[in-house]
Formats: structure tokens, C-alpha cells, sequence
């Protein structure tokens, strides 16, 4: 006012005074609205940024949500979504027409060390019928079921193009959308990554520590104690997360060198890396003809073949067991003696398996023995009997453990064969001598047990090698924002 003063005119002339003050309170007037519709067109400009923000971070979490699905399941990671005659699908399997028995197969091969959200459950009919729903390109998943104002988000397609049989690229579209609070107009956005892929070998490679003696993935309960000696290479595939790393230092002061070089065993950590899944024909006992039924085996000594009883194909296939108590219980003396030196024999054990006291399984040079075992399994012997008398190589005795109960090596013991019991303890007790492969969910040893390592031959074995290639998905993305509204 005191510059208003001074403008005006020192003179009696009292009619120049009020326009003057009218002008400028008009000009404050101007400015002060100019300021104001600065302010509203840069709070538009805040909201808005925070609408695109919140919708980018939607797209951005189905991205992840749908890398989740892929790392749970990599099998899923070379198929496409849904069929199409546009896309380079190479094996014409897509999400949508995969069926609940290859995700109960290949489920197994992925890492165990995914911290994520689980999208899908464990059952493989469910988990079909999620991952269908989740290939629908039509349906919209909330980021939160509790919180739907948090947005929603969608496939839009997955492509696999393959490179070369052993690596390729995967295109993955999701979109996401947003509707801000008092909003009328629901934001969306789109966004697309290009995820490089590879597969290798589980089994023999150099990268995964080759084919090890003995594999544990979860050493939380691995333990070793006594006089015990670790002739052989371990591999260790426990997540990160779980490690226990005071009880890995204790077992690798178990460790000696291998033979028959006798060079010095190695621990080889591999987080993650999934066993191969057990054996498909092992799961369920076999019918029809070629199959023979017995009741049991109970501290007697029975051979195989019996009279009347012939191979099918360089097979003997039994069915050992009713489904309860003991399939197989042999002691003092009492012996199972398979095949007759030209043949592979197959035994599906209901029940529980236990082989002590002088009792053993003997099988006859140039056979071949291969047991599906659906209870708890005891190879105990003592100091003059072998509890299995294999003469061949350790896949000549393959022993396959489909329950979650402890594996029981004990007592004198000594056997060569291949011990696969991915859900089980193994326990090697007193004086128990072992030469050959055992991979379990965990192990320990104690008393002057003997671990020996033998060069068995994988793919000899049952076990799927075509089903236990990993794939993986690199770190490294390349992410493209697509334009929408």
C-alpha cells in the first residue's frame, strides 16, 4: 500500500485514485488465479503420474506372479500358453491342454528354493485346473482377494521360441489395470519380457558336480558321528535358506579320498536342484499276465523263478505283499535268491521290508534286481552275511523307496546297490559297509560305518533322465513397456 501510495499523484485530483486501485487489485486478481490453475494442472499432473505408477506396478506384479509359475514349474517355461497356428510352439503342449499326470512328473524337476507366493497347490488335479484358469487370457486375477482396490492383472500370451534344442527365448505379455479412488477412468497397462531359457543335464555334468555317491537335499537333519568314513563325493542340494552349515563342515570332516583313483572327496552345494521323479511303474502294483502274486516272504528261502514261472521279455515281475505288515521279513538264515544269471527281476513290496540276522537277498550272477519298496525298509545283517549279495555293478541292485519312512542300513551290513529314497532319512548304523549311489532327502551315519562310492551307471537305472533336465530361466530380462491408455 505504501508503494500504491507513492503512485499516486500528490494532487487534490481524488478521481485518479480509485480506477488505480481497481487495476490492481485486478491484476493481483489475474495472478492469483493463474496460480491457482498452476497448482490444480500440476496436482492433475501428480495424480495422474500416481494413477500410471500404481497400474505399472500392477503389470509388474503379474509379470512376477506369472515368473513365479514358470520357476515353480519349468516344463511350462517351453510350452505356450494357449494354441495357436501363429505362434513357433514347438511341441504342441500348452498350458491349457497339459495334463495332471506330466505335472506330477516334471513338478519334481524344479527348484525347491522358491520363497515366492505359491500359486498353485501341490494336488496335480488342482494344480491343472490353476494353471488353465491362469492360461485364460480372458481372466482377471486380483493382486489381493482381501483388497481389490489394488488392481488387477492378466495373461495376454506366453510364447517359447526355441534357438536350439538345448536353449530359447520366452515371451511373456501381462497386463495389469488400476481404478484410483474417485476416479471414474481405470488405468491399464502392459507389459512384455523377453526371458532367456536354457536346459541342461542334472546328471553327469560337470556343472552339477556329476554323478555323486551319495545326494541329500535338505541337510537340516544330515548328521555323522563315530568312526565313520565317507569314501565319496557328496552332493548337497539344500536351499539357501535352510542350510545348516555347521553340520556341513562336520560331515566333510568325515570325508576321505574316493577310490578306486582315491583321489579327494568333494561337498558340492547345488541349492535347488530337484531329484529325478521316482519310477512311474513302481507306483502302482502291476496286474494282468506276467505278474505273480505272493502272499509274503516270511523267514523262508524262496527262489525266483519259481516252477511254471517264466520272463516276459528278459522280465520276472512280482507282487510281493496284501498291503499291510511285512512283505518281506528274512533272518537267521532265511534268503531270497533271484533269478538264474539272463534276467531282470522286478518286485513291487507292499509293505515293510526287513532283512536282518543272517537273512539276505541273493542275486544270481548276470541278473539284475530292481525293487519298488511302499513301507519301511531294514538291510541289516551281520558280520558274515551280506544282506544283499550282489556280484555286479551297483545298478545291478536298484532299490527304490516310494514312503517317507527311515531307511535302516545296520548291523554288519554290507551291499552294493543303487538307493533312491528322495522322500526318506537313510541311517547307516554300527559297522554297516556300503558300496554304491544313495540319493535321499537326508542322511546320517554312525558307529564305524563305511561309505563307499561306486561307479554306478545312471542311465542304467530307472530313473526318467529325459524328465530330469532342468531348465532354467536367466536372471537377465528384457523388459518393453507397451503403450495403452
Amino acid at each position: 500500500m505504501r508503494l500504491l501510495y507513492q503512485l499516486i499523484p500528490k494532487t487534490n485530483n481524488q478521481g485518479f485514485v480509485l480506477p488505480l486501485i481497481l487495476g490492481m487489485g485486478l491484476v493481483m486478481s489475474v495472478a492469483a488465479t493463474a496460480i491457482i490453475v498452476s497448482t490444480q494442472g500440476k496436482q492433475k499432473q501428480v495424480f495422474a503420474q500416481e494413477r500410471i505408477n500404481n497400474v505399472n506396478s500392477v503389470a509388474e506384479l503379474g509379470i512376477t506372479r506369472y515368473k513365479q509359475l514358470l520357476v515353480q514349474h519349468p516344463q511350462l517355461a517351453t510350452y505356450c500358453a494357449n494354441p495357436s497356428t501363429e505362434t513357433p510352439c514347438n511341441s504342441g503342449k500348452t498350458w491349457s491342454n497339459i495334463t495332471a499326470n506330466e505335472i506330477e512328473i516334471n513338478s519334481s524337476t524344479a527348484s525347491s528354493c522358491s520363497t515366492t507366493t505359491e500359486l498353485i497347490t501341490t494336488s496335480s488335479t488342482s494344480t491343472v485346473t490353476n494353471i488353465q484358469n491362469l492360461a485364460n487370457v480372458s481372466t482377471w486375477h486380483n493382486v489381493d482377494d482381501d483388497n481389490l482396490s489394488l488392481g488387477q492383472y492378466k495373461l495376454v500370451n506366453y510364447i517359447y521360441e526355441p534357438i536350439t534344442d538345448q536353449r530359447g527365448t520366452g515371451i511373456l505379455t501381462v497386463e495389469g489395470r488400476f481404478k484410483a479412488k474417485n476416479s471414474l477412468k481405470e488405468a491399464t497397462s502392459r507389459l512384455q519380457i523377453r526371458i532367456p531359457i536354457s536346459k541342461e543335464e542334472n546328471f553327469g555334468s560337470s556343472s552339477s558336480g556329476g554323478v555323486p555317491g551319495l545326494w541329500i537335499r535338505w541337510n537340516q537333519q544330515t548328521d555323522v558321528s563315530g568312526s565313520v568314513q565317507l569314501q565319496t563325493n557328496i552332493k548337497d542340494s539344500t536351499c539357501p535358506e535352510d542350510t545348516d552349515n555347521h553340520r556341513v563342515t562336520k560331515v566333510e570332516n568325515y570325508m576321505t579320498n574316493v577310490p578306486p583313483e582315491y583321489l579327494k572327496a568333494q561337498y558340492i552345494q547345488t541349492p535347488g536342484e530337484a531329484f529325478p521323479p521316482l519310477p512311474e511303474e513302481g507306483k502302482t502294483p502291476p496286474t494282468g499276465s506276467g505278474v505273480y502274486h505272493i502272499s509274503g516272504v516270511d523267514n523262508d528261502t524262496v527262489m525266483l523263478p519259481q516252477s511254471g514261472e517264466s520272463a516276459v521279455d528278459g522280465v520276472l515281475t512280482y507282487h510281493i505283499g496284501d498291503g499291510s505288515g511285512k512283505s518281506i521279513e528274512l533272518s537267521s538264515g532265511s534268503n531270497l535268491q533271484v533269478g538264474t544269471g539272463h534276467e531282470t527281476v522286478v518286485l513291487h513290496v507292499d509293505g515293510d521290508m526287513d532283512i536282518s540276522g543272517g537273512g539276505n537277498i541273493q542275486i544270481a550272477d548276470g541278473s539284475k534286481l530292481i525293487i519298488y519298496a511302499h513301507g519301511k525298509v531294514t538291510l541289516s545283517g551281520d558280520s558274515t552275511t551280506n544282506a544283499v549279495e550282489n556280484s555286479g555293478n551297483p545298478e545291478d541292485a536298484q532299490l527304490y523307496v516310494y514312503n517317507p519312512d527311515d531307511v535302516t542300513l545296520s548291523g554288519g551290513s554290507g551291499m552294493k546297490l543303487f538307493l533312491f529314497a528322495p522322500n526318506s532319512l537313510v541311517s547307516m548304523g554300527s559297522d554297516a559297509i556300503f558300496n554304491g549311489t544313495i540319493w535321499a532327502k537326508t542322511w546320517k551315519g554312525s558307529g564305524s560305518a563305511i561309505f563307499t562310492q561306486g561307479k554306478t551307471d545312471i542311465t542304467k537305472t530307472k530313473l526318467d533322465i529325459k524328465a530330469s533336465q532342468s531348465t532354467t530361466m536367466d536372471i537377465y530380462n528384457e523388459w518393453q513397456r507397451q503403450s495403452m491408455n
